[in-house]
């Protein structure tokens, strides 16, 4: 608590509180319980408009404060009552802090102060009166409000500052306990410090509690070891000022340093007490904490600073639009983009730099804005630079309002696109591009006919380059002649053909004949600056021709052909158009060779197919006649040998000779038996006479004999009789398969399975045995080295048939073979 103040303490001699009192800045009045003003200093008399003389105890009640002045809350046009004025509520035991008040005097003058009451008890809690302080802070809150504007109102003003209200002793004439409690006040720490020594003659618990030290700690110290040394000399000289009697007072912010270290800001408010000779007595110093006040201030300066510098250095435009559309404030960026002086697009129409086209949509969506349809919107549109550029810009919108809900102003933010346009239309052509070879290709791989190639080609160029007629042409050069394969006119309303069909004429009748068939694009303003005009363009239509492109069809070096487009505007074909041409001519070169291959291939497979066929056809007639050679005369030379060496065992009698004849007699059967077998091997003559299911099962049981294999013929139902070249080759394929499967397969059974449905002939032989790998039975087919394979392959080729091998390491091997038959190759009736 602090101590009672009386003139001596301290040492100071006759000390007058009360003119401290009265020489306070801040305003401060007291009464008594009964609403008496027993204290009120000229800073109140100033602000509640009651003259500057003083008035005696008694003079005034606290209602009669707002006699002469007009006191409101902010924002509220009704006068605050008597009986709601702060100094009536402390007399009813109410504490108000921070309360804002306006006072306006009857000549206009308006003052905004802070208010501060309390009520003034005894020992025993019983109210003795009420104090209330005054702090005008109209000055400061015209600079906030200057902040504030300065801000364009993006940043909210700091929080309020803190009552910076001065508590001073009552009266001299008051009691020791009231001058206490007036001492005490907890909104402003006090002190008095004297002249001579710098040292404490008394301070208040406030102060104590704002510096974190108790009071025995402050005892201790000089108000110098308070101060923050960068402060410090500025607070000397005003003290060394106030001393020198140059000024009666001083008021300045400066940091006080913590017992906890932390560093607080103040308002310091330093008055001089003079002696009677005029030297100074003490001083007496009034200390606000604005720590928070001032935090919030640099916080908001640093922001403002940020936001200052994040517009300014802004990569894309940013402005500011009236809801007019005039231009407001905008960034260095913006007026790069626009290529404008700064100054010459303040004021002005935002939308005057706009393409025409775009500033319908624009102000449509500007219109649904301030109809408050929408808040904000984005889209891509055009601007003219100050140097007739067209750009193109990504634009961001959107409307800010006031408290009212009324529209204030638009933030615009706009960022150059051009590059990205101008980066997709390229990419969009490329994919245009891409998309036509793509369809091209298509075109190739599913038609091998080289006009319908050429005419997707020439459809493609037509689309692209936008020419209105065109030839495609292959050239032989043996024959110095020029096929036409496709030509199109897109002058009509149709696409119309100019040439008959594949039409001939002479390698001179072409473009590239002019240059000897120069492996380059040739590309003219007009038929006339060629030597000679080429006749092909005489043909090609009566329409006059301004622009004409050549572009050779080259493969290894060599000229095959030309593709020849032309159009009714002059210099229609630029370098891109002759690189589009150049690819897809490259493209068509390709195609169209491989489709002059391709037709070589099928001619030599259809040589090659017959031939085989007469091949094949030889050989089984070369067998069947070496058949029937070896049955018919060597089997009947055979025979007549074993007779005669019959007849001569039964002439001689001779025991001697009976060996060496009975010898002959079994060679000569062998030579029968395997003159037998071979002309069965060759050609069975049952296959001929009885058809393939006879033929197959005595093949398959005289095989079974030979090799012990269990072999099965399965016939259900039995085939009608079947084409000669079938049987042929069913019978054959059997033939090696069995063979096959006894000398690798190691197989047990067997099973051929034979029939015939929905027109197909179905023909199976499946075994046990181990397999094979297919893949590198498909490799030693493409060697040559599997030619039993390649035979069954090749047979059931000849007959239209369809050769399918199932197997796998241990699983077997099926061969199955599908022949589709026609009502014409049957022959009627059933073998069995």
């Amino acid at each position: 608590m602090s101590q009672p103040f009386s003139a001596g303490n301290g040492g100071i001699a006759g000390f007058d509180l009360g003119t401290v009192v009265e020489t306070l800045n801040q305003g401060l009045v007291v009464c008594d319980r009964n609403q008496t003003i027993t204290l009120i200093n000229a800073a109140a008399r100033h602000l509640l408009g009651l003259g500057t003389g003083e008035l005696g105890a008694g003079d005034l009640a606290a209602a009669g404060l707002t006699e002469a002045v007009s006191i409101y809350l902010p924002g509220d046009r009704t006068p605050l009552p008597s009986d709601q004025l702060p100094l009536v509520r402390g007399l009813a035991g109410e504490t108000l802090g921070d309360l804002e008040l306006a006072i306006v005097h009857p000549g206009g003058d308006r003052y905004l102060v802070l208010v501060n009451s309390h009520p003034l008890l005894d020992n025993c809690g019983q109210t003795l009166g009420a104090v209330m302080g005054l702090y005008d802070i109209t000055q400061r809150y015209q600079a906030e409000t200057v902040l504030r504007a300065s801000n364009h109102g993006l940043r909210t003003q700091a929080q309020q500052r803190m009552e910076d209200l001065q508590a001073v002793n009552l009266q001299l004439q008051q009691t020791e306990a009231t001058l206490r409690l007036f001492y005490d006040l907890p909104f402003l720490g006090m002190a008095i410090i004297a002249a001579d020594t710098q040292t404490w003659v008394r301070f208040n618990n406030r102060l104590c509690d704002m510096l974190g030290y108790s009071r025995d700690d402050m005892q201790q110290l000089i108000w110098t070891d308070l101060t923050h040394p960068d402060d410090r000399p500025l607070v000397l000289d005003q003290v060394a000022q106030l001393s020198a009697s140059t000024v009666d007072s001083s008021m300045l912010e400066t940091r006080f340093l913590r017992q906890d270290g932390l560093i607080i800001y103040t308002s310091l408010e330093i008055r001089v007490i003079l002696r009677d000779d005029g030297s100074p007595d003490c001083f007496v110093t009034t200390i606000q904490d604005i720590t928070e006040r001032k935090l919030a201030e640099t916080a908001l300066i640093e922001s403002e600073t940020r936001f200052r510098a994040t517009f300014e250095q802004a990569a894309v435009g940013i402005a500011h639009v009236a809801p007019d559309g005039m231009l407001l404030w905008l960034n260095p960026a913006l007026s790069k983009i626009l290529g404008y002086p700064h100054y010459e697009l303040i004021g002005e129409l935002f939308q005057e730099t706009i393409h025409p086209d775009d500033r319908a949509d624009d102000q449509r969506y500007l219109d649904e804005m301030l109809q408050g349809q929408r808040q904000s919107y984005t889209w891509q549109q055009r601007y003219f630079c100050q140097d007739g550029r067209l750009i193109w810009a990504n634009l961001t919108v959107s409307l800010v309002r006031n408290p009212r809900q009324q529209p204030q102003y638009f933030i615009v933010v706009l960022q150059d696109i051009t590059l990205a346009k101008q980066a997709e239309t390229t990419l969009q052509q490329y994919a245009r591009r891409l998309r036509g070879l793509h369809d091209m290709d298509r075109a190739i791989l599913t038609n091998f006919e080289p006009q319908d190639i050429a005419q997707s080609a020439l459809q493609l160029l037509s689309h692209l380059l936008s020419c209105s007629q065109g030839i495609v042409a292959l050239f032989d050069q043996d024959m110095q002649l020029g096929e036409i394969l496709a030509d199109t006119n897109l002058q009509g309303q149709a696409p119309t053909t100019l040439f008959p069909h594949r039409l001939v004429l002479p390698l001179e009748a072409f473009v590239l004949a002019q240059s000897h068939h120069s492996t380059s694009v040739i590309r003219v303003q007009s038929p006339q600056q060629l030597p000679s005009p080429p006749a092909i363009l005489q043909r090609l239509t009566a329409t006059p021709i301004q622009s004409v492109m050549a572009i050779p069809l080259v493969v290894n070096g060599d000229v095959i052909g030309e593709i020849t487009l032309t159009s009714p505007s002059p210099a229609h074909f630029s370098d891109d158009h002759e690189e589009i041409a150049q690819e897809v001519a490259n493209h068509l070169a390709i195609a169209l060779q491989n489709a002059r291959l391709f037709e070589q291939v099928k001619r030599d497979r259809a040589r090659l197919h017959a031939l085989s066929s007469q091949l094949l056809e030889a050989q089984e007639t070369e067998r069947r006649f070496l058949a029937h050679e070896l049955h018919d005369e060597v089997g009947q030379a055979l025979t007549a040998v074993k007779l005669n060496l019959h007849r001569l065992d039964r002439i001689v009698d001779n025991t001697r000779a009976s060996d060496p004849l009975q010898d002959c007699l079994s060679i000569v059967d062998g030579a029968l038996q395997q003159v037998r077998n071979l002309s069965l091997d060759l050609r069975p003559s049952m296959l001929d006479d009885l058809g393939l299911v006879p033929a197959l099962r005595w093949y398959i049981n005289r095989h079974a004999d030979r090799t012990g294999l269990q072999e099965t013929l399965v016939c259900d139902p039995p085939p009608e009789r079947l084409p000669a070249a079938t049987e042929t080759a069913c019978f054959r394929i059997v033939q090696e398969a069995l063979t096959n499967i006894a000398r690798h397969a190691q197989a047990h059974t067997v099973t051929i399975a034979l029939g015939q449905t929905d027109h197909t002939l179905h023909l199976s032989i499946q075994d046990d045995g181990v397999g094979f790998n297919l893949e590198a039975i498909g490799r030693a087919k493409t060697e040559g080295t599997s030619l039993g394979l390649l035979g069954m392959e090749e047979r059931s080729l000849l007959i239209g048939g369809q050769l399918t091998i199932t197997s796998a390491p241990g699983e077997g091997t099926q061969i199955s073979l599908r022949v589709p038959m026609r009502a014409e190759g049957r022959v009627s009736g059933r073998l069995g």
